[in-house]
This record gives C-alpha cells, structure tokens and sequence, in this order.
C-alpha cells in the first residue's frame, strides 16, 4: 500500500502540484514578466528564506545522526515543501533578472532553454539516465556536495548550448513540434524557412 501511494504522489501529485503553480504562475502574469520586479524580488526572498534555512537544518541533522535512517525518513515530511520554496526562489531570482536585463546576451540565452522546456526536460533526463544509472556510466552516488553543482552546471552549459543550437535552425523544440503537431491534429511547420 505504502509503494502505490509513493508511486501516485510521485507520479500524479507531484505533476499535478507543479502544473497547478505554473498555472497560477501564468494567469498572475509572472511567467510572462508583466508582473511588478517587486513580485520577483518577494519570491526570491522567501523562497530562498524559507527553503534554504530548512535544508540547512536537515542537512546539519542528518550529519549529526550519521545519516540515520529514521531521520532521512521524517525529513520526507517537510522535502516537498522545502523544495517548492527553493524552486521558487531559484525563479524569481532568474525571472527578476530577465526582467531588469531583457536585452542581455544571458536573458537571451535562457529564453531559448525556456522555448524548448518540454524538450530540454526530456533531455535532461536521458542525460541523467545515462549519466547515473548503468544503463551509461553508472554514477549514482559518486557525486557528492560540491561536485553536484558541477554536474548541475554542466547540464545547464549542454541545454543552453543544444537550445540555441536548435532553435536558429527550426521553430520548435522537436517535443515541442510533436506536441503541437498532435494539439492541432496536423504536421506544424518544423524547419525555419531560411534553413541554416
């Protein structure tokens, strides 16, 4: 009982608690930048001042407990939400710098990454399937603090570079394509009329 409720919220929880934010998100015009850089700053400050003390707590707990167990297990009580805060911190942080910088060379090359989410997801996650799992090389558990931002840096350098890559050459990311494609029930225009 307890792995179909792991599995459901996992799978149908989590996507349903993402899509329902990102849809408040939208309809509040944040997504789109329209919102005041007010908006922004508040979501960085409170995201980052609620997420971070929390992992800070757990993580100094767990050391102290010598990774116990139980303690991993209670601190699943809280993850979610420490998660969702920082999430929303490492937004707001991002979107505020869209907003104040819209013109920037960096703005936009995220836009990019942003235009192709559905894609850049999928990718990411075959990356991180062949990259931990021993379908590839098998690096679960061999990276550890400091050198997870590297992986996490590496991943951004790879869909930054792949995003534009892609999109000077056609109109969408290729989930993007075949989503739209299946929306409208007809093959939508892929490559760019000038080609490169």
């Amino acid at each position: 009982m307890l792995l179909i409720f792991v599995g459901l919220k996992s799978l149908l929880l989590d996507s349903i608690g993402a899509m329902l934010i990102g849809m408040a998100l939208l309809r509040s015009k944040v997504l789109t930048l329209e919102a005041p850089r007010l908006t922004y700053l508040l979501m960085m400050l409170c995201g980052y001042g609620i997420g971070v003390p929390i992992a800070a707590w757990e993580t100094y707990a767990l050391i102290n407990a010598d990774f116990d167990a139980v303690l991993k297990a209670r601190n699943l009580i809280h993850y979610d939400f420490r998660r969702v805060a920082v999430g929303l911190g490492h937004l707001g942080a991002i979107l505020l710098f869209c907003r104040s910088f819209p013109a920037s060379w960096l703005a936009a090359k995220l836009a990019a990454v942003g235009r192709m989410a559905l894609s850049n997801y999928l990718l990411q996650s075959v990356l991180g399937l062949l990259i931990f799992t021993t379908l590839g090389l098998g690096l679960y558990g061999q990276f550890t603090g400091f050198y997870l931002y590297m992986v996490v840096a590496a991943y951004w350098v790879v869909l930054i570079a792949f995003s534009n890559w892609w999109l000077r050459r056609f109109r969408f990311g290729p989930a993007e394509w075949l989503w739209k494609s299946l929306t409208y029930k007809s093959r939508q225009p892929f490559r760019k009329a000038t080609g490169v």
